[in-house]
């Protein structure tokens, strides 16, 4: 029809980019911004937003204050027995590559107690554990549909790519393309 204008989502995205940088307006840079974050969620290249979690020592844990090298998160539950066999997968490869990538697990149980117990029942494994279930958002804001669920991000606070593997469906592939890198520039 005559008059209409098509926009494709890279456009979108530019002239977003360039509201939320240059607009007189606080508020509409602002909101800018959240559009823009909205459609580049879950994408390859795109940070997470911030979000802070309990540790284990019930301890405020922010990702703001994280980044420094590659984190791999994986999302469990107690009551899920994938979730459980991709965290003894991971704890089996996690001394290969510690030194170059950090490993959260955030549980995702509804009661913190759950999440204690779990502790409990698994104190071999070493990585960082979080829980999860106090951030409402945390699902949304990884477009989480379900768990086991895994994201690892870069050094740059960004995620690697669109979709990670888990432990049980070879994300070995992608620690030993981090691990060769980090040898070949100490």
């Amino acid at each position: 029809a005559a008059g209409t204008t098509t926009y494709t989502r890279q456009a979108l995205e530019a002239w977003l980019e360039e509201l939320s940088q240059r607009d007189a307006d606080a508020a509409m840079r602002e909101i800018a911004s959240r559009t823009l974050a909205q459609l580049r969620r879950g994408r390859g290249g795109s940070a997470p937003e911030d979000f802070t979690l309990l540790d284990s020592n019930n301890d405020p844990w922010r990702w703001s204050e994280q980044h420094e090298s590659y984190t791999y998160l994986i999302f469990f539950a107690d009551w899920c027995t994938a979730c459980k066999k991709d965290l003894i997968i991971l704890e089996n490869i996690w001394q290969k590559y510690e030194k170059h990538i950090r490993f959260v697990a955030i549980n995702m149980d509804e009661q913190y107690d759950d999440f204690k117990n779990y502790l409990s029942s698994h104190r071999n494994q070493k990585f960082t554990f979080l829980y999860g279930g106090n951030d409402p958002l945390l699902r949304q804001k990884f477009k989480q549909r379900s768990i086991p669920h895994a994201v690892l991000i870069g050094p740059d606070g960004k995620l690697v790519s669109d979709y990670t593997r888990r432990p049980g469906e070879g994300i070995q592939t992608d620690f030993d393309k981090i691990f060769n890198r980090a040898a070949e520039n100490p």
